[in-house]
């Protein structure tokens, strides 16, 4: 078991019941994002604003409708997520409602008139693959708005969420065999995870495997992408609020700090550098226990 958290033990329990005593209403109230699924929608948005699509290319979709590239001169844009809300799903099909702006991108002018739409997407489960769509919303906006690209922070969070659930996985011996991580770390990636006796992706992965955990939850709090200036790369932060039960039915917890720079290529996210790193506690009487 990891050692930081067997130190955090008595403490986290402290804290998990002072917490509940204090904002008995914060956990029921937060939102739990389905990572396999919001990954899958993002990475979808992020290929649809990466690529030229064509009447010839649309046509290889015959279920979506891309009634936001009705427009004979759009052919591209920026579909900027505000959220996504599972409908229902069973074992293979998952169906979303995703309200979103769409910006187009028009040659030679910065300055658009964007588009409210509300979709529904379908989606493969395993695969993560868009099966169809359709638009119950389009509406013009009444003003224009300054262009501002979306396939780079589109696909930046399908990867954070992508990662995150593996991460979780792995700790309870489940890992996503079907997803080659090579492509996105490389020989050249600079890792250094929390654990310090990890000195390699493989390392790492094979660490959380032995983790031995019931359950594992990373929820990600506070992330932030910018574009690193003069530069195709971005620098990602964020931090992990990480609970599990262990195989001793304990609840632990820990937070954690996670740092990347990464770039685009080919619309594939790459890992230049990625550090993660335990955080002290701290204590937000009336607000919020953070470990």
């Amino acid at each position: 078991m990891i050692n930081v958290l067997k130190q955090w033990r008595r403490f986290t329990l402290l804290t998990v019941c002072l917490l509940l005593t204090l904002t008995p209403t914060l956990n029921a109230a937060e939102k739990r994002i389905d990572y396999p699924l919001n990954s899958a929608v993002y990475q979808w948005y992020g290929f649809l604003d990466s690529r030229n699509l064509t009447k010839e290319k649309q046509a290889q979709y015959p279920n979506v409708d891309f009634q936001e590239l009705k427009d004979a001169k759009v052919i591209q844009g920026a579909h900027h997520l505000l959220s996504i809300v599972p409908i229902k799903q069973d074992n293979k099909i998952a169906e979303v409602e995703v309200e979103l702006e769409f910006l187009p991108k028009i040659t030679d002018t910065n300055e658009v008139y964007g588009y409210y739409l509300i979709q529904t997407l379908k989606l493969d489960k395993q695969s993560g693959k868009i099966l169809s769509s359709k638009t119950l919303t389009n509406e013009k906006d009444d003003f224009t708005s300054k262009f501002r690209s979306a396939s780079a922070p589109n696909l930046i969070k399908a990867f954070i969420y992508q990662w995150t659930q593996h991460l979780d996985n792995l700790s309870v011996n489940q890992p996503n065999s079907h997803i080659s991580w090579n492509k996105h770390f490389t020989a050249n990636t600079k890792f250094n995870a929390e654990e310090a006796s990890t000195s390699s992706l493989a390392d790492y992965f094979n660490l959380l495997a032995n983790t031995k955990a019931k359950t594992s939850r990373r929820a990600i709090r506070n992330l932030n992408i910018k574009p690193i200036s003069g530069t195709d790369q971005f620098q990602i932060d964020f931090e992990y609020q990480w609970s599990l039960l262990n195989q001793y039915d304990e609840d632990e917890l820990a937070q954690l700090g996670v740092n990347l720079v990464v770039s685009i290529e080919n619309g594939v996210v790459i890992v230049h550098e990625y550090k993660a790193k335990y955080l002290p506690p701290v204590t937000d009487l009336g607000a919020e226990i953070r470990c």
